[in-house]
């Protein structure tokens, strides 16, 4: 019997808060623009040579540009980013070559702090995913990201973002490999609507 009052009482609770005047009131705005990274690869990379499996760590570059898409409300940020990135990484024993092109997406959540009217800190986390179509056999990879940085507005419809960005999961190449990247990511953005 418990279990049936959960349900409605939970949808009484959800549809009360979405009916309070201040959320039919918020707007949520959305921006669209630009967004360029760069930064360092460390890669623990897992592969079987003839008879063993072994394990080699492999640093490099990458370097990534793309489309940003934001909303803002308040001091919660939404980001959605859609990048091209190029891996510049040694190779592997055997000769496998780590340096791959791929797609990358990534989803934020931040805070920001305001530090006063045009001047943001930030602070968020997400996920990344990255995936084919690459440059050589890649099986695509992913895993949490997290970001500190600053939102700057340059007039009422502009806006620069600034991060530092860290994000470890899965190298979609060998067996069981993983990638920690980091480094910075720059973007503009132009306020293009209102939800």
């Amino acid at each position: 019997m418990k279990k049936f009052w959960i349900l409605p009482c939970t949808c009484l609770l959800v549809a009360t808060f979405l009916a309070s005047p201040l959320w039919s009131e918020e707007h949520f705005y959305t921006y669209l623009g630009i967004t360029l990274g760069g930064g360092i690869n460390q890669i623990e990379y897992s592969d079987w040579f003839t008879d063993h499996q072994e394990t080699a760590n492999i640093s490099g570059t990458y370097y990534s540009g793309g489309m940003l898409f934001a909303v803002f409300v308040r001091e919660l940020v939404g980001e959605f980013s859609l990048q091209y990135i190029a891996n510049s990484n040694g190779a592997a024993e055997g000769g496998r070559d780590t340096s791959v092109q791929h797609l990358l997406y990534t989803f934020t959540g931040k805070y920001a702090y305001p530090l006063g009217s045009r001047f943001f800190a930030t602070g968020g986390i997400g996920l990344y995913i990255e995936t084919p179509p690459a440059t050589a056999s890649y099986d695509g990879g992913g895993g949490p990201l997290m970001t500190a940085g600053c939102i700057v507005s340059i007039s009422p419809d502009w806006k620069f973002i600034f991060d530092l960005q860290g994000r470890y999961g899965q190298f979609g190449m060998g067996e069981d490999s993983t990638k920690l990247s980091y480094g910075i990511n720059v973007g503009v953005v132009i306020n293009v609507g209102r939800i």
